[in-house]
């Protein structure tokens, strides 16, 4: 079997233990793993090499050249636990010519059992075989549907983390060129957005559906299991080894989290077959110290913007606070909890009249029709967009790390404008 990874340096660890459930449950010798990377030290390469050899495995690395991607959308993964490796995905076909067919796998993954069912499926006539994305209820969300061609009839939403490639069929149909093409002129705004450019471009009827409770079980969010969507959430790791060959960690994974249930517990247990265990630990006892900590300073931080807030609402005191300041236009820089608090702590007319818009990456809520282009990190590069008036403030999302963000703010906008966390503008 053809598996191939697209990883960087920061996520070898965890790629070392999802390639210690895939070696421990498929027949050795059996893998040609490919690792497409641009950073691995040789620290990286010969853990990967230690392990492969230990199964009787071979492993390729494959270095990518980071600046073939610079017309891509990099911005929209910035600031995310995705990184500009998805990008090489569109490569794939390329990079391989010497194959007909390849599995690639995300390193959130656990393998439960043998891929070679998955392997040898038939993809006459299709591109990929991919599984219905059990966290979007297996449809494209209607947020997404406008990148999409209007003539589309098949609305089935498919996860990229495990994706079955028909590479010469690929190359035959759907060229490099085209590829890029597509990339670079589909106005898809999403951080996974090799993910909606596949489905956009192929899941009408290129892509081969596979179960997804077999193939790609998406353990990450009880709720979503729990509520409207109805699937049923295994009680224990016997119930996930027998039923699910492959677990995914969608969007928060067991070394961020550590055992939030016993998905994440046979995670762990990978783990603990594997020489990173011991730092792996150590990390988790750290960033949950450090969470406290962020926590504790979150929570005094918000109790007291909440409190005079709740205060001022309907005073009309808020609206001369900023009338006193010379404010004239007000961004805010996030549209969670405290911005609509503050939001509604003015009067309607006065609200429409100072807030101008909103920065999130999420259009969303009553922002929803204010939303603004989301800036490149917390850079605010397209700020020549907003009012040319010097008297204009941008308020910074109140959290523990809102004063980080100002002095970031500040400097990447070389006095052009005034801005205040939520806590200045009320002191």
């Amino acid at each position: 079997m053809n598996i191939c990874v697209t990883v960087n340096s920061k996520y070898m660890k965890y790629t070392y233990v999802m390639l210690q459930s895939l070696y421990e449950n498929n027949e050795r010798g059996s893998i040609e793993l490919y690792v497409l990377q641009r950073d691995f030290t040789p620290e990286d390469k010969e853990a990967i090499k230690d392990i492969s050899v230990k199964y009787d495995n071979r492993v390729h690395f494959v270095w990518m050249d980071p600046e073939q991607f610079n017309t891509m959308p990099i911005n929209l993964i910035e600031g995310t636990t995705l990184s500009m490796e998805i990008f090489f995905r569109l490569l794939i076909p390329e990079v391989f010519p010497m194959l007909d067919k390849v599995l690639m796998l995300d390193v959130d993954i656990v393998i439960n059992g043998s891929l070679k069912e998955l392997y040898d499926m038939d993809l006459d006539g299709v591109c990929l075989a991919a599984a219905p994305n059990l966290c979007t209820g297996q449809q494209v969300p209607v947020s997404f549907r406008s990148w999409y061609p209007k003539s589309r009839t098949r609305w089935t939403h498919f996860n990229t983390g495990i994706l079955l490639w028909n590479l010469k069929y690929f190359r035959e149909n759907y060229p490099r060129e085209y590829i890029f093409k597509q990339a670079q002129t589909k106005k898809i705004e999403t951080m996974a957005f090799e993910e909606e450019l596949f489905n956009v471009l192929f899941g009408e009827d290129k892509i081969l559906e596979l179960d997804p409770l077999k193939w790609n079980y998406i353990t990450t969010y009880e709720d979503i299991f729990r509520g409207k969507f109805r699937h049923h959430l295994e009680e224990t790791k016997e119930e996930l080894r027998r039923k699910h060959t492959v677990i995914h960690f969608l969007a928060s994974n067991p070394w961020g989290t550590g055992f939030k249930n016993d998905s994440y517990r046979l995670w762990w247990e990978y783990a603990e077959r594997t020489p990173y265990y011991h730092n792996l630990c150590k990390e988790q006892i750290e960033r949950m110290e450090f969470g406290q900590s962020k926590e504790k300073i979150s929570l005094e931080y918000k109790t007291t913007v909440l409190e005079k807030l709740f205060r001022l609402k309907g005073t009309g005191e808020l609206e001369e606070i900023i009338r006193k300041r010379g404010i004239q236009y007000i961004y805010l820089y996030g549209a969670g909890v405290m911005a609509e608090l503050f939001y509604d702590a003015l009067c309607a007319e006065q609200a429409q009249n100072y807030v101008a818009g909103v920065y999130d990456k999420r259009k969303q809520g009553k922002f929803q029709d204010m939303s603004i282009e989301y800036p490149d990190a917390k850079s605010f590069q397209n700020i020549e967009d907003l009012h040319e008036d010097k008297e204009i403030i941008v308020l910074v999302t109140p959290s523990y790390e809102a004063d980080e963000i100002k002095e970031e703010l500040l400097k990447r906008m070389q006095g052009r404008l005034e801005v205040l966390t939520l806590k200045n503008l009320l002191e």
